[in-house]
């Protein structure tokens, strides 16, 4: 509508130009073309400066109902993160909770400490290397030993378990303990003083750093010591 009023209003105009310069006489009514040019531009402009302002206030109205909006959709998307961020959260920790807890995995028990004497000296082999389990190392020889029969030594930490050998049967004539783990039926291991070997034991014969203890049928068992602590103890039988 504003749009048609000032093409109209610049058609009066053009008219009135046209009259002027066409030559005709304008005496009295002259001063009326000029005013309603002047009136007529006049409303042009302010028609003009009103719709501009019209224009202006749209834009503005437009551009802060767009910024609401945006400001809404914005608070409203950011509303929508968070729930489902609470969400996920919720059903994770839900299926946390759900699932059963892992069990620690289960160590294989420490073997139990084994004990000797010199009663064992002499008995079939089988049982011990049973219970002691895979050897680090083992050593054979053939016919070394004074008897004529072969020799086998099954080494472990700590212990050397020495047999012969015998219609295929395996003996123990010698058991030396060098690392804890092993004790003697009394309870004597490596690390213990020499008072507590002295009172399960008693005195023996000192042979340098060694104390020997005599048993029967030519079996004995012998103490070494590094200072008053037990270093090593074996147990022996002449083959």
């Amino acid at each position: 509508m504003n749009f048609k009023r000032t093409i109209a209003a610049v058609a009066a105009v053009m008219c009135a130009v046209c009259t002027v310069s066409c030559g005709k006489k304008v005496e009295d009514g002259g001063n009326s073309v000029v005013l309603e040019m002047g009136t007529t531009t006049a409303a042009v402009t302010e028609e003009t400066t009103t719709t501009a302002a019209e224009g202006n206030t749209t834009t503005e109205a437009s551009t802060e109902a767009s910024t609401e909006a945006s400001s809404e959709e914005t608070s409203a998307s950011a509303t929508t993160t968070e729930a489902e961020t609470e969400t996920t959260t919720t059903v994770t920790e839900t299926e946390t909770a759900t699932q059963a807890p892992t069990e620690a995995p289960t160590e294989a028990p420490a073997p139990a400490s084994l004990s000797f004497s010199m009663s064992d000296l002499g008995k079939d082999a089988a049982s011990f290397v049973a219970a002691l389990g895979t050897p680090a190392d083992v050593q054979t020889a053939a016919g070394c030993l004074s008897n004529g029969a072969d020799q086998k030594i099954y080494s472990y930490s700590g212990l050397d378990l020495s047999c012969y050998v015998l219609d295929g049967k395996e003996y123990i004539y010698d058991i030396t303990i060098t690392g804890t783990g092993f004790a003697t039926a009394e309870g004597i291991s490596v690390g213990s003083t020499r008072a507590q070997a002295e009172s399960a034991y008693g005195q023996g014969i000192e042979s340098g750093k060694y104390v020997i203890y005599e048993g029967s049928s030519g079996t004995e068992m012998s103490i070494e010591y590094n200072g008053d602590t037990v270093a090593s103890i074996c147990f022996n039988q002449a083959v």
